[in-house]
């Protein structure tokens, strides 16, 4: 169908001989694309085979992915039967339902119906472990008291493996997966060494000590939050003994608040980030930690102000191609140049250690407390013991 300039459908022309030319010219576009949508959903198999893959699809909507696990665990079946097979299994804990699951699922090793029975000794097999995804996944509707027997034996393998790996189920012999409350203590062994250890700890040593203690902290508590509830106008008691706190409505911004706001705002005016990045490079030279892995200098025509860029643009995570189409007199090439060739991961820490320690010069680290700490987004991190490296005696690049 022919458009506007805006869009819209163009409106047929005026006149009987035209207005039928362009109804038939019309009617073969259409003819033409439905012989291409015919063409490629019989390239695919038929108009069952599409149906059934669009309702495939749509059966995997939310997240729903384990009913995909079994087709990728076909080829591995055999061997993974063998191998449990050899293997001695056994639960760490009281928890049998996967162990239970593994037998039922070997049970029907050779049978090949596509759903077996959920009785497992006698009563239904217990599949609570699972999620709620596998459970729909392995059982249908249409068919109670029944699994799915593809989609059981990929539930089960993919349990096992967690609970291996998370030590409720050991391998008998194994080192790796052993039982590992087999390779505790016995309390002959460590039953001297308590009175120390609460000593060191602070703990009482007795069952009947430890009990009052923690009844003493508890009552010492609840006596302290009680004597403060008359002096809480923010938390109310209903009738029915349910705690509220009441809503608190916002105050007004105090004429200090709005004086020291002033005050910040006029001791740091507002700076780029590639700015903030270009001064800390120049001052502390950090860029100095990038260069070819040979160790030779750069053949940069203007290494300081090349590697200050390379930072910026992994810093916010932008492509090189992006940062050469906002970003004048670079290429793409370049930058993917530099990060190849010039930066690595020991470079990058090491950079990242000369502004730390260069932060710990400033005044400011008083006031997070002994300095031993830094933190970045709410994460403290031990800083480096590597003493402050010497300036370099290289002539500085000129400001830009």
């Amino acid at each position: 169908m022919s458009r506007g300039p805006d869009g819209a459908p163009a409106p047929f022309p005026a006149g009987k001989k035209a207005r039928r030319k362009a109804a038939r010219a019309l009617a073969a576009q259409r003819a033409t694309a439905l012989a291409m949508a015919q063409k490629a959903v019989l390239a695919s198999g038929s108009f069952a085979e599409e149906f059934a893959d669009i309702e495939a699809v749509a059966a995997h909507h939310g997240n729903n992915h384990e009913v995909l696990v079994a087709r990728f665990y076909k080829r591995d079946r055999a061997p993974m039967f063998d191998l449990v097979g050899t293997l001695e299994f056994e639960a760490v804990s009281e928890d049998r339902r996967v162990l239970d699951a593994l037998g039922h699922a070997r049970a029907h090793q050779s049978t090949t119906r596509e759903y077996i029975s959920d009785l497992y000794e006698g009563e239904p097999l217990d599949l609570g472990f699972a999620s709620q995804n596998w459970q729909r996944a392995v059982r249908d509707r249409k068919r109670p008291g029944m699994l799915d027997r593809r989609r059981f034996e990929a539930l089960v393998f993919t349990y096992l493996a967690g609970h291996l790996q998370a030590g409720d189920v050991a391998i008998t012999g194994s080192d790796t997966f052993a039982n590992w409350l087999d390779q505790l203590p016995d309390w002959e062994e460590c039953g001297d060494k308590l009175a120390q250890l609460c000593e060191e700890t602070g703990l009482p040593a007795t069952a009947a000590e430890f009990t009052a203690a923690l009844r003493g902290r508890l009552e010492a508590t609840a006596a302290e939050v009680d004597s403060g509830y008359p002096d809480n106008a923010d938390l109310v008691i209903d009738a029915n003994g349910i705690p509220v706190l009441r809503t608190q409505r916002a105050k007004g911004v105090s004429a200090m608040a709005e004086a020291l706001e002033a005050e910040v705002k006029r001791r740091m005016p507002e700076r780029t980030l590639l700015g903030i990045l270009s001064r800390t490079a120049y001052w502390v030279e950090w860029w100095r930690r990038f260069g070819p892995a040979s160790g030779s200098d750069p053949k940069l025509k203007d290494p300081f102000g090349r590697y200050v860029l390379t930072t910026f643009v992994g810093g916010i995570n932008m492509t090189f191609a992006e940062a050469a189409r906002h970003i004048s007199g670079v290429s793409a090439h370049e930058l993917s140049a530099i990060t190849n060739r010039h930066l690595s991961v020991d470079k990058i820490n090491e950079a990242i250690t000369d502004v730390v320690n260069a932060f710990m010069r400033l005044d400011l680290v008083k006031a997070w407390g002994d300095g031993t700490s830094v933190a970045a987004d709410g994460t403290q991190r031990r800083r480096r013991s590597r003493p402050p490296q010497p300036p370099s005696k290289a002539r500085r690049p000129s400001r830009t």
